[in-house]
């Protein structure tokens, strides 16, 4: 809740109106000129820390009787991101350390949260808990382009000899993607003024497929916090939903899957100085429904409804 609010006051500073707003604040200025790019010096290090609550409220409807479950992860962790080589094109390749993290569930009949903690050895559940030990301390090497996009992750199968056989680590698109949230932002043009506008479409692992996210980039104003020029930064995106039907069985039941709701806003704030995010909040909303056709005319109905609040906050950097 302390870093909730820390982030948040910083947000109300440099946009004014809060999530979505563009127009400059009293004090904010109008920019003709910036550069929104990442400016990558060899061996610079930020540490990140990292939040995200998902909440899920799952309806089932099979003919005449229905239920209802909700389900609660909240992660927190930190991050270090080190810039390793640069190339001559402006392009770098970058690492990646979860240096810990933890997870919360919420059972879906409510009551105390189950904790599990990198930094222990025990946990209330040993096979999450034997994989979030793996996935820390472990520098996964992450290729950057000139313009902030994360273009190729390299390391999971590190993380994936640690745990062993008896478990999963996250994919490299999972990983890609926790990456893109930290300390660049993707597809920036060359050079961008305030009010300024671009987009990028990226795709992410969900749960039973992928999203494409098509996101519209807005450039707020200029305020300078501490003597350090920060641009925010607003997006809005929709996510068209791709599920995944290689493991459905192809003599099974007909299965309708469609997303009805998808959307995201993200809030980022930009250290000119250092051509690097200080801090990023963003909200994603999915509504999936799933229709699975039995005989006789019935109908299985599942329908789930996530948002998931994710905030990344810059808590340190140096050079080694």
């Amino acid at each position: 809740m302390r870093r909730f609010k820390l982030l948040m006051s910083l947000m109300v500073v440099c946009a004014g109106l809060g999530l979505g707003a563009a127009t400059p604040a009293v004090g904010q200025a109008v920019v003709d000129q910036m550069n929104l790019r990442p400016k990558f010096v060899e061996g610079q290090t930020s540490r990140y820390s990292i939040w995200s609550k998902r909440t899920t409220d799952v309806t089932m409807n099979f003919g005449s009787q229905s239920d209802e479950a909700r389900r609660v992860i909240e992660n927190e962790g930190e991050v270090t991101w080190e810039v390793g080589r640069v190339r001559s094109d402006g392009s770098a390749t970058c690492m990646m350390t979860i240096d810990w993290l933890t997870v919360a569930i919420t059972p879906p009949g409510g009551g105390e949260a189950q904790l599990s903690d990198s930094r222990k050895r025990t946990g209330p559940n040993e096979s999450l808990q034997n994989m979030l030990r793996a996935i820390t301390g472990v520098p996964l090497s992450v290729e950057v382009s000139v313009d902030g996009t994360m273009t190729k992750l390299r390391g999971v199968d590190k993380m994936q000899k640690q745990l062993g056989k008896d478990g999963q680590v996250p994919s490299e698109q999972q990983f890609l993607e926790t990456a893109a949230t930290l300390a660049t932002l993707a597809g920036v043009p060359t050079s961008i003024k305030t009010g300024g506008k671009w987009n990028v479409e990226q795709t992410w692992s969900r749960e039973g497929g992928e999203v494409v996210e098509k996101m519209n980039y807005v450039v707020g104003s200029m305020e300078r916090i501490e003597n350090v020029d920060v641009v925010t930064v607003n997006g809005s995106a929709k996510l068209d939903f791709k599920p995944d039907r290689s493991k459905m069985p192809k003599d099974g039941p007909k299965v309708d899957i469609k997303q009805t709701v998808g959307e995201m806003d993200v809030q980022v704030m930009f250290d000119l100085y250092r051509g690097e995010v200080i801090g990023r909040n963003a909200v994603e909303t999915r509504r999936v429904e799933v229709t699975i056709h039995g005989p006789d005319n019935r109908k299985f109905k599942q329908i789930s409804q996530e948002t998931e609040h994710s905030q990344a906050l810059r808590i340190g950097e140096g050079e080694q």
